[in-house]
C-alpha cells in the first residue's frame, strides 16, 4: 500500500480498536461499517488508477476524512458510512479527467490501426489490378505508394463520391488500361479520356501524404501516353518502358492484426487485469485499460503518470522476459491483515 494512505490508515487505529471494545463482532464482521470504510480505502489504493502521491486529490479528501474519523464516535456507523462514500467519489472524480483522456487516446489510436488495414487492404487491391498485366515500375511504385495511401485514407474516412475509396480505384483501372498498346481506333477514346485522367491523378493524392507525387509521376507519365499515341497512329505497338511487377512492401501479403493472438496473452492478460512492469527503477503498477478492436494495441494507465501504449508483440515479449506480469486478484489489504491477526481467510 503506498506511504500516504499508510500513514492516513494508522492514525485510525485507536478509532479502530475503541470500535472493536465497543462491538467484539469487528474483527468477524466484514460488514462492520469501519471495516468497510478501511476496505474501500485499501481496494482504491491499490487500484493502480488511483493516484496516491501525497498531494494527490484522494490522498488529501483521505487525510481530511481520517480526521474527522478520528474525533467522530466510535459507534456512529453513519459517520463511517458518510465516509466510505466519501472516499469512493474521491476517487471517482480524480479518475474522471484521466478517463476522458484514455477516451481519447483510444480513439487516436483506433484510428491509425483503421488506417493501417486500409492501407493494406488497398495495395492488396492495387496489385490484384496489376497482376497480369506489363507495367512500368515508375506506374507500380506509384500505385502501391501514393495512390494506395490516398484510397486508405479515403477508406479510414468512409468518404464517398469523387473522393471515395471506389472510385480511386476505378481510376487505377483507368490508368492501365491507357498505359495498355493501343490500336489506331482505340487513339480517339485514348484522347477523350486523358483530361479527365490527368485530373483525377491530381486532385486523387492527399497534399497531406505526398504533395509532390502527381506532378512527378505525370511527368514520367505524359511520355509514355505520347508514344502511346504515335505508334497507335502508325499502327505499331509501343512496348510501356522498363516493365515491372508491382513492389511488395515486408508484411505487407496479409492484414497486420488477425484475430488469431499469441498464446502467452490469452490465459493471462485480460481487459481490466492489474500489472506491474518491472524495468529500470521501481516496479510500476498499471491496469490494462483497453485493448484496440484488432487486438493490436494495449493501453494500460496509471496514476503515476500518463497512459502507455504497447504492440502486441512488446507485450508477449515482456510478460515472456517476465518484465511485465500479471497481479493476482487479491482481497483488500486492510481485510487480509485481519484476517492474518486472527486466522480468518480474507475474501
Amino acid at each position: 500500500m503506498p506511504e500516504p494512505v499508510k500513514r492516513a490508515i494508522d492514525r485510525l487505529s485507536v478509532t479502530a480498536f475503541k470500535a472493536a471494545v465497543v462491538d467484539r463482532s469487528f474483527f468477524a464482521n466484514t460488514a462492520h461499517p469501519l471495516r468497510k470504510f478501511l476496505a474501500e480505502v485499501s481496494a482504491r489504493a491499490a487500484d493502480p488508477e488511483t493516484d496516491t502521491a501525497p498531494d494527490a486529490p484522494f490522498v488529501r479528501e483521505l487525510s481530511a476524512v481520517v480526521e474527522e474519523l478520528a474525533a467522530a464516535p466510535e459507534h456512529d456507523a453513519g459517520v463511517y458510512e458518510n465516509a466510505t462514500a466519501r472516499i469512493g467519489q474521491a476517487a471517482d472524480t480524480a479518475g474522471a479527467g484521466r478517463v476522458q483522456a484514455l477516451a481519447r487516446e483510444a480513439a487516436e489510436i483506433e484510428q491509425v490501426e483503421r488506417r493501417e488495414i486500409a492501407l493494406v487492404q488497398a495495395r492488396a487491391a492495387v496489385r490484384t489490378r496489376l497482376e497480369g498485366r506489363v507495367a512500368p515500375s515508375f506506374v507500380a511504385d506509384f500505385l502501391c505508394g501514393p495512390w494506395a495511401e490516398s484510397i486508405a485514407l479515403a477508406e479510414a474516412e468512409q468518404r464517398t463520391g469523387p473522393d471515395g475509396a471506389d472510385r480511386l480505384l476505378a481510376v487505377v483501372d483507368d490508368l492501365l488500361w491507357s498505359i495498355a498498346p493501343k490500336g489506331a481506333a482505340e487513339v480517339g477514346e485514348l484522347t477523350a479520356m486523358l483530361p479527365r485522367l490527368v485530373r483525377a491523378l491530381q486532385n486523387g493524392v492527399s497534399t497531406a501524404l505526398a504533395p509532390d507525387a502527381p506532378r512527378r509521376f505525370l511527368d514520367q507519365l505524359m511520355p509514355l501516353h505520347a508514344d502511346l499515341l504515335q505508334a497507335a497512329r502508325r499502327g505499331a505497338v509501343a512496348v510501356p518502358r522498363a516493365p515491372s511487377a508491382a513492389p511488395r512492401a515486408a508484411g505487407d501479403e496479409t492484414l497486420p492484426y488477425s484475430a488469431a493472438m499469441p498464446a502467452l496473452l490469452l490465459p493471462v492478460l485480460s481487459r481490466g487485469a492489474q500489472v506491474e512492469f518491472r524495468e529500470d527503477g521501481e516496479p510500476v503498477r498499471a491496469r490494462l485499460a483497453w485493448v484496440s478492436p484488432r487486438g493490436a494495441t494495449y493501453l494500460f494507465t496509471s496514476g503515476a503518470g500518463p497512459a502507455r501504449a504497447l504492440g502486441r508483440d512488446a507485450v508477449n515479449e515482456m510478460l515472456g522476459a517476465g518484465t511485465l506480469r500479471v497481479l493476482e486478484d487479491r482481497a483488500p489489504a486492510a481485510e487480509r491483515a485481519i484476517a492474518a491477526v486472527t486466522g480468518a481467510r480474507a475474501a
